[in-house]
């Protein structure tokens, strides 16, 4: 196991800023995850999961504990129990995009709509990713972790069943230090792969459009308080777009994005996060809830 120390975290985030970690290692083994785990255990750091650095950045300070970054990135399909059915078992690491793509490209439909979705699986499974009204656990059938029992980390299979998930919540990112995502499997149906295409490239064009993929940014900053006031417009209402800290700017294309225009700094971010967080509220009694995660406070262990 190859545990370096002083990495910058601002090259595994999306929004490409952000401090070091004190210890960072890169796991592709789950009996090495399990060792990186016991390791920081036993020097009492705190650890964190990093998978493809989406919807997370570390604060300039850096981060005082072992970042494990999981590299583990295997796609397999294999036919369903009932005829016209099949599995896609997806390693935590692996790109949520990359592994939609497989599956339909092998004639199996479901996760056309979470296409457009960054990260990895690991993390789409964690927060219950979602978009276009679908989310994560609806073809979900079982996911493998490690799961911390008294006698240690313990691998273990949870079906769907056993497993609670709400809007862009579930019991791992509830129960944060109980366990680490290893993959995950979905239940998908047979179908005709050039329908499936469509609808990827349809859910890719409509991101593109709505989205400020032309500068580096962390997705979605906070959850939407309902249906009928998401986040984005709220923000906008307030007079956020185009607003700017240092290099940190609220994208003027959607205003539930801060995209880095050039030299931003996780503290030019995080002001920007608390003047929208206060102005929302006073102008329209509503607290904003982050979707990302910030370390050093948002940590695992």
């Amino acid at each position: 196991m190859d545990v370096q120390e002083h990495v910058s975290l601002a090259r595994y985030s999306t929004l490409h800023v952000g401090g070091e970690a004190r210890y960072f290692v890169r796991i592709a083994d789950l009996e090495v995850l399990r060792a990186a785990l016991n390791w920081a255990a036993d020097r009492d750091l705190p650890w964190f999961i990093l998978g493809g650095g989406a919807n997370f950045f570390c604060r300039d300070e850096g981060f005082p504990g072992l970042v494990i970054r999981i590299e583990s990135r295997s796609v397999t399909l294999t036919p369903g129990s009932v005829p016209g059915t099949g599995e896609l078992t997806a390693d935590a690491g692996a790109l949520t995009r990359l592994a939609v793509i497989e599956a339909v490209r092998r004639s199996f439909r479901g996760l056309e709509r979470l296409a457009g979705i960054p990260g990895t699986i690991g993390g789409a499974v964690r927060g219950n990713a979602g978009a276009f009204g679908v989310e994560t656990k609806d073809r979900l059938s079982k996911v493998g972790v490690l799961r911390l029992t008294p006698e240690g980390w313990h691998e273990d299979v949870l079906p769907r069943e056993q497993l609670s998930f709400g809007y862009r919540d579930s019991t791992f990112k509830r129960e944060p230090a109980g366990y680490v995502i290893w993959n995950a499997t979905f239940s998908l149906d047979a179908g005709n792969p050039e329908e499936g295409e469509r609808l990827v490239n349809d859910d890719l064009a409509a991101r593109k459009a709505k989205q400020p993929y032309e500068f580096p940014s962390v997705g979605s900053v906070f959850k939407n308080p309902s249906v009928e006031r998401p986040a984005g417009a709220l923000i906008e209402a307030a007079g956020f777009k185009g607003r700017r800290i240092g290099g940190a700017e609220v994208s003027v294309k959607h205003a539930n994005f801060i995209v880095n225009r050039g030299g931003a700094t996780a503290t030019d971010v995080l002001a920007l996060i608390k003047q929208i967080e206060r102005e929302v509220l006073e102008a329209f009694g509503i607290s904003l809830e982050k979707e990302i995660v910030v370390l050093p406070h948002d940590t695992a262990g």
